[in-house]
């Protein structure tokens, strides 16, 4: 087990219920710059009987034929006010609309470059407007329709192409978006950009970066060159831009999860111990046979570079009232399961993950329902929807 100690001074702690005499399992604490962090052991607060579960109420997707509930790929996905589903299929470049319960409604623009198509959407958000922005980087804008699926405009920004997409609103109904600082001295740096009431960019907000030491596979040639990620690498994963005028992040080797104001300051840090899983030789070499793309090239694959353990976790996703969820990484023998956190950053315990569930698109949350992207071993995409039993 691998624990996750912080060295810094401290001025507050505050622990939840225990039964009597035995340790808590949390402690939160803030620091002098005003930090709230909190440390979780592997114990969550639920006892037993007290476990969330999911109950599946709704699924769009079939395996074959030529309706639109056949998926080619969904790249993205939205729930209106009214709980309809907004389903964005990547492959055929279109929106498609469905009721609470399933059943199909409209399809929403086609592929194309004119006002209210699309070329390669990357995301999708509601605005305070009540109009679905999406993320068409590969036209340069960004796209809205309302509820009734009408086209009501598109603004051009500086997009790149970043797949699942972190732009977002912050508390004052501020666009942003991921771009890239061009200049001199941090050449290609990735960037969120914020845009004005004229969708003019307005400032740009560094991205954290990863405070180990990035792994990459390297080659160099007279054409240039090219890197590719080392496989179990820790990394960071998130940028979950959020209305409360803050976003999210995850140190996915240590199982830190951050919140930090779009202005840099880091209001929450969450820890948690884990349990480290070793990668096996016959994981390296499955990894391998995918990146024939690199070697055919000439890129060399040195496997003294691939770590001994696995990252902590996958992904995470918040949900509507500030709670986070987890998708960690497990033993294989293990059951798969989402560890939840409520919105003091407090470790509850684990809900059990649908089989086939998709960690991307994200899933979400709001109020007593999941909703996520399923993929089964045929690759059928589906979207459902689960009653949370709190």
């Amino acid at each position: 087990m691998k624990n996750s100690p912080i060295s810094v001074p401290l001025i507050l702690l505050s622990v939840g219920c225990a039964s009597e005499g035995s340790a808590p399992p949390f402690s939160i604490d803030t620091l002098p710059t005003g930090t709230v962090v909190v440390s979780n052991t592997t114990e969550g607060l639920w006892g037993d009987g007290d476990a969330w579960t999911l109950s599946e109420e709704v699924r769009i997707g079939e395996l074959d034929g030529d309706g639109p509930e056949v998926f080619g790929r969904v790249g993205d996905f939205g729930i209106d006010a009214e709980g309809r589903f907004h389903i964005f299929d990547g492959q055929a470049q279109e929106l498609r609309v469905f009721g609470s319960n399933g059943e199909f409604v409209r399809v929403v623009g086609r592929r194309g470059e004119g006002p209210g198509e699309f070329s390669n959407v990357s995301g999708m958000k509601w605005g305070p407007d009540g109009n679905l922005w999406l993320m068409d980087p590969s036209n340069s804008r960004v796209t809205l329709f309302d509820t009734s699926g009408t086209f009501v405009r598109g603004h051009l920004v500086d997009a790149i192409h970043s797949w699942p997409w972190s732009g977002g609103f912050d508390a004052t109904g501020r666009f942003y978006s991921p771009g890239l600082n061009m200049s001199a001295e941090v050449f290609s740096q990735l960037v969120l950009v914020g845009y004005d009431d004229s969708m003019e960019p307005a400032d740009t907000i560094g991205f954290p970066q990863y405070p180990g030491e990035q792994k990459f596979f390297e080659h160099r040639s007279e054409g240039g060159s090219m890197q590719a990620t080392v496989p179990f690498a820790g990394g960071i994963n998130g940028y979950l831009v959020n209305q409360t005028g803050n976003y999210w992040f995850a140190i996915t080797d240590e199982y830190r999860i951050i919140q930090r104001t779009l202005y840099g300051d880091t209001a929450k840090v969450i820890w948690k111990e884990f349990e480290e899983v070793p990668v096996s030789g016959g994981e390296i070499d499955s990894v391998f046979e995918t990146m024939s793309w690199f070697t055919n090239q000439g890129g060399d694959l040195d496997r003294s570079k691939v770590p001994g353990t696995k990252p902590a976790l996958n992904s995470i996703f918040v949900d509507d009232v500030g709670g986070v969820w987890v998708s960690p990484i497990l033993p294989g023998d293990r059951e798969q399961v989402l560890e939840v956190f409520d919105s003091r950053g407090v470790y509850l315990g684990d809900v059990m993950r649908p089989e086939g569930l998709s960690d991307f698109p994200r899933p979400r949350v709001i109020g007593d329902n999941l909703y996520a992207v399923l993929r089964d071993d045929l690759g059928v995409n589906y979207v459902a929807r689960w009653r949370i039993n709190r």
